[in-house]
């Protein structure tokens, strides 16, 4: 993006100073191509940027209908799956800590159903891995092919996160070669 000039900056903060709908002065650097917090600006121009920080926080204090946002809170624990904390707030169009401050109960209850579901869902996935990986296993070794990680990886339906891949595969592994010692000795014995 070419480097725009502060007498162009200078006019952006003007203009974003009386919007109809004001912005928040974070929205405002990045239209003019910002990618840092536009601390030189705050030097610069610091009536423009203090102007558009007032207006916006007052806009977002008048906004807050905290009856609309309950029931959106509301509406949010009735969803399945269960939206973030980060969505509902944007929903509301206002900040986690802003929402967290005005309703913290609710907030905390909406934050906790979202966790409890990741939770949920990161265990099931956990899950779904390692059966992935015994089914592969047992296939290999049923079909008197050498196991190898690179094998097994390769007969999974999904590609997985090599990090994830690696714990599972050397926790089913271990898992597998531990009952097949087992049923060795039990056979052995018995004979």
């Amino acid at each position: 993006m070419p480097k725009i000039s502060d007498a162009s900056v200078e006019r952006i903060l003007s203009e974003a100073s009386t919007r109809e709908v004001p912005p928040s002065l974070q929205s405002v650097f990045r239209e003019i191509g910002c990618t840092n917090t536009g601390y030189r600006y705050y030097r610069l121009f610091p009536e423009l940027c203090s102007a558009i920080s007032a207006r916006y926080k007052e806009a977002n204090l008048k906004k807050f209908d905290v009856s609309k946002v309950t029931k959106v809170l509301n509406s949010a624990l009735a969803e399945h799956p269960p939206p973030s904390y980060s969505e509902v707030a944007r929903r509301i169009g206002c900040t986690r800590e802003n929402l967290k401050k005005k309703l913290p109960e609710l907030s905390k209850i909406v934050n906790k159903r979202y966790k409890n579901h990741i939770a949920i869902f990161r265990e099931e996935n956990n899950r779904q891995l390692h059966e992935e990986i015994r089914r592969a296993l047992l296939d290999l070794r049923m079909n008197g092919s050498p196991v190898s990680m690179n094998k097994v990886r390769n007969l999974l339906p999904r590609k997985w996160n090599d990090a994830r891949f690696k714990t599972a595969y050397a926790l089913v592994a271990a898992e597998m070669s531990s009952t097949a010692k087992c049923e060795n000795y039990h056979r052995l014995s018995s004979v």
